[in-house]
């Protein structure tokens, strides 16, 4: 799968764009999870639940996702924009997540004193086929992404590893477009490998991991069955001549 002629094709301009932008770009179809507090941040720590409770009920009055155990959730519509409480739509897509608190903390002002304003994406992930974890070549997983700034280690890792029968010397990350995405060979073999493979990981990423192809073993396991059929015609063979 995924076997390309050269050793990277790389696409440098968007890479370069995203390690300056360095924060998530919120895009339509992405669930934010938005904490609103007063008095810049003065009730973080809320003991009587007061703000979650009417930011929750505000929530499910228009349309965010909730249940008495998680926290309110807002989809990104596909023209860009968020029902939030109070504020209605708002046009969110392209905004960094800065950008968002930023926004909110101004719009937020306008009904509590000194407002204080934290979000985050809650639905950015990547995905790992093939030997992750030991599992079978077909295998497929999805990683989500816990921070801004997650590596190639860490999410195979958190997919269950490498085995024996990985390739680590033959990764490859698919990132864009999957028409004409940029593909990228790691090698986690080699020290210098793994200093190369310290590359952030971001939303959407395809992580393959190659499976060795042991001959031996192959032929191997396929002959056992006829081996076993052999071995029981002639021990019948033998008895019968006795």
């Amino acid at each position: 799968m995924f076997k390309t002629d050269g050793e990277i094709i790389v696409d440098s301009l968007s890479d370069v764009i995203y390690k300056a932008e360095k924060n998530y770009i919120i895009r339509p179809n992405d669930y934010l999870e938005i904490h609103v507090y007063t008095n810049k941040g003065e009730r973080l720590v809320d003991p009587n639940q007061e703000m979650a409770k009417q930011l929750s009920a505000a929530g499910s009055a228009v349309g965010g996702e909730t249940t008495s155990d998680e926290e309110p959730k807002y989809l990104v519509e596909n023209n860009g924009e968020v029902r939030l409480p109070l504020l209605g739509f708002l046009k969110v897509e392209g905004y960094t997540l800065h950008k968002l608190d930023s926004v909110l903390h101004v719009k937020y002002s306008e009904f509590y004193e000194e407002a204080f304003v934290m979000s985050k994406v809650v639905n950015r992930r990547v995905f790992i086929l093939g030997n992750a974890g030991g599992k079978a070549e077909v295998e497929g997983k999805v990683i989500p992404l816990q921070n801004e700034s997650m590596s190639v280690i860490e999410v195979i890792t958190l997919a269950g590893g490498l085995d024996y029968m990985a390739k680590a010397n033959r990764i490859r990350l698919l990132r864009g477009d999957l028409k004409n995405p940029n593909v990228y060979l790691i090698d986690l073999s080699t020290i210098e490998g793994v200093r190369k493979s310290q590359l952030t990981v971001q939303p959407n990423d395809i992580i393959y991991i190659e499976r060795q192809r042991r001959a031996l073993s192959q032929v191997l396991t396929e002959l056992t069955p006829l081996i076993m059929v052999v071995n029981t015609v002639l021990l019948l063979i033998i008895t019968i001549n006795r």
